[in-house]
């Protein structure tokens, strides 16, 4: 098993950013996916529901790229989120950039297409 040694760094917020309302907001303006392609996969469960899972391919580090034994990072999103919001997009291009092969899983309440 490979580590990779982390220590977090302390957030300083911009002077004119410290409302975290404000950060919330702006930050869905900015972010985006640029240079990030997804592959979906749709695994079917058991109990008749599914999980649809992105494969994300960041530009210059594609998962051919980092190699099949690059580790690979699991995004779970948050409540109202989804595995191609701004925010995975940012963790997608960090992970890549530092060896790891990005994938997110997305768990929304939805229901099955109908037949």
């Amino acid at each position: 098993m490979t580590r990779i040694d982390f220590t977090p760094q302390p957030f300083i917020p911009h002077p004119l950013m410290r409302n975290a309302h404000m950060q919330t907001v702006l930050a869905s303006w900015f972010r985006h996916n640029k240079g990030i392609t997804y592959r979906r996969v749709r695994l079917d469960t058991p109990d008749d529901d599914f999980l649809d899972i992105d494969f994300a391919e960041v530009q210059d580090y594609s998962w051919a790229q980092l190699g099949d034994t690059a580790p690979i990072m699991l995004l779970m999103h948050g409540l109202e989120g989804n595995a191609r919001k701004g925010y995975a997009a940012e963790m997608y291009n960090a992970a890549a950039r530092i060896g790891y092969r990005p994938v997110g899983i997305n768990y929304l309440l939805a229901q099955k297409p109908s037949n």
